[in-house]
């Protein structure tokens, strides 16, 4: 950096040995002028997707509501630029909303997720962990119905998926009619 300080192969070091230092404010400093010279590198714009996620949940409180929307825009490019992984991409716009407690937008990030996921058809993440997930959040909303509609659409697809089977199990315990 010293004798190159302009070299996009030294900043790009740079941002990810910052970012694995947890430097997120460097990181993201450093980053925004690769950003701006490659606008469409999707390396540069998952890394600056996953510092803005970092520093939205750093920063936020409730005192300081510190919105997620830089993050959301980095995310939102990825997936117009076709992005391989889109479940990947989806469940982490989900998992902000969720952050945000916007729980009803983060359902339908993850329902995305898990449809993709099935598409896909690659092991990086199993839909019928997405369905779990989505059927977790619906128990936390107190939406019941929709739990056991997303525990369903897991079981359909891995029969075998243990955590379903639990949550399905609990579920029936507090509505022992209703199944």
């Amino acid at each position: 950096m010293r004798r190159y300080p302009q070299d996009p192969e030294a900043l790009w070091a740079l941002v990810r040995a910052e970012k694995a230092e947890e430097k997120i404010e460097s990181a993201i400093a450093t980053l925004e002028p690769l950003i701006n010279e490659e606008p469409n590198n999707l390396d540069y714009l998952e890394a600056a997707a996953e510092l803005e996620i970092a520093r939205y949940l750093k920063n936020r409180s409730y005192l300081n509501h510190f919105s997620p929307e830089k993050a959301l825009a980095y995310l939102q490019r990825l997936l117009e630029l076709g992005v391989e992984h889109r479940a990947r991409i989806h469940r982490k716009i989900a998992y902000v909303y969720a952050a945000d407690r916007n729980y009803i937008t983060a359902l339908n990030y993850l329902e995305r997720a898990a449809e993709y996921a099935m598409q896909e058809g690659r092991d990086e993440l199993q839909a019928d962990r997405l369905w779990v997930e989505a059927a977790e959040m619906a128990i936390e909303m107190g939406d019941v119905t929709k739990a056991l509609g997303y525990i369903r659409k897991a079981l359909a697809h891995n029969p075998e998926n243990r955590v379903a089977k639990n949550l399905l199990k609990q579920l029936s315990l507090l509505e022992p009619s209703g199944f």
